[in-house]
């Protein structure tokens, strides 16, 4: 369990921070009504700062920015409350801040506040509702980790950020560097949706035999990266694509499958027998010009087993005399870095 200490360091916002300070103190003093409707106060100032801050790019921020300033100016108390009544909607599917389960999560913590907060929501003779102070704790906990300690970065803004990197000439060459990239500008403070919508698109991407080898050789190293940063995230995510995706491969989509997300520890155990059986049928029939030039399989270290063995079987075969006379550059080409080479077949 973590202290209550560290949960009120890990929040950006200063004036979030302010009201998860009080939340902490009436907790600590066992006002744990008094907590938990503070810790409702911290999630909806939160989300009105980052509506505010992404209101200069436009789109729907902007939109319930004027929203909100014309309900304040016109002091609409019941244009106010159904705004506050809608914050979490908004952040997620407006905005797209948090998934559907933070969502839940963070309107479980608005019903706990109203029946903290309101006494004519109880019934004649009871008590107004005590949460425990595990409750409260519990909602501490996911206000902060599902939103609070996260920036104003929608889960789509920051995949097309992505998206970008990954065709500009700065992304990493380098797998360190790389893994560095990605713990610092989506892991370490993304939400947990944005992290698995990255890894579903990055897999998606390696299966498209229309990429050109580079951009996909690039999503490879990606999922390969993520898969270190994040191995059950990552695994339960490629199961999600790959359940569906593999019965819908063709020969291109398979060679896609091989010479992209087959690199990565895990795949051949997502795959169906039935795609097994057709991969390896696959890479025994597949001409040697194109396991070399074509698809650049030998271009550095080999996929994890069983594909490894499976393209050491074809050795003979791609360096037999009648092969190497088809070959547009020599042989020794076709070997070294792990990466495509540039040039013919580089596409």
């Amino acid at each position: 369990m973590r202290a209550l200490e560290d949960l009120k360091n890990q929040v950006r916002s200063q004036t979030s921070r302010r009201y998860i300070e009080e939340a902490v103190a009436a907790y600590s003093a066992g006002a744990y009504r008094a907590s938990l409707i503070s810790t409702w106060i911290a999630v909806a100032a939160d989300i009105i700062g980052k509506i505010r801050l992404m209101a200069e790019q436009g789109g729907a921020a902007s939109e319930l920015n004027d929203k909100l300033d014309r309900a304040i100016t016109a002091n609409n108390i019941p244009g106010l409350q159904d705004f506050e009544r809608n914050l979490v909607v908004q952040a997620h599917k407006g905005l797209e801040l948090i998934g559907p389960r933070e969502a839940e999560e963070l309107n479980r913590l608005y019903q706990d506040r109203h029946l903290c907060a309101h006494p004519a929501f109880v019934a004649d003779g009871e008590d107004l509702f005590s949460p425990s102070p595990e409750l409260v704790r519990a909602h501490l906990t996911t206000a902060v980790d599902v939103l609070l300690a996260h920036p104003a970065v929608t889960g789509r803004k920051a995949l097309e950020r992505f998206g970008r990197e990954l065709a500009s000439d700065s992304f990493p060459e380098d797998d360190a560097r790389l893994n560095d990239h990605l713990r610092a500008s989506y892991m370490d403070h993304g939400t947990k949706a944005l992290k698995e919508n990255l890894v579903k698109v990055i897999c998606k991407e390696t299966l498209k035999p229309k990429v050109l080898l580079r951009q996909r050789w690039r999503c490879t190293r990606t999922a390969r990266e993520l898969r270190k940063i994040a191995p059950g995230l990552f695994d339960e995510q490629l199961r999600v694509v790959m359940e569906p995706a593999q019965n819908l491969l063709d020969d291109s989509g398979l060679m896609a499958l091989v010479s992209g997300l087959c690199y990565v520890p895990g795949t051949w155990d997502a795959l169906h027998d039935g795609t097994r059986a057709r991969v390896e049928e696959l890479l025994r029939k597949a001409k040697p010009q194109d396991l070399m030039e074509t698809h650049v399989l030998f271009y550095g270290p080999l996929p994890p087993a069983p594909v490894g063995k499976m393209l050491l079987d074809r050795l003979e075969d791609i360096t037999s005399p009648s092969a190497v006379r088809g070959y547009t550059a020599p042989l020794a080409n076709y070997f070294g870095e792990p990466r495509p080479p540039t040039g013919p077949g580089a596409d």
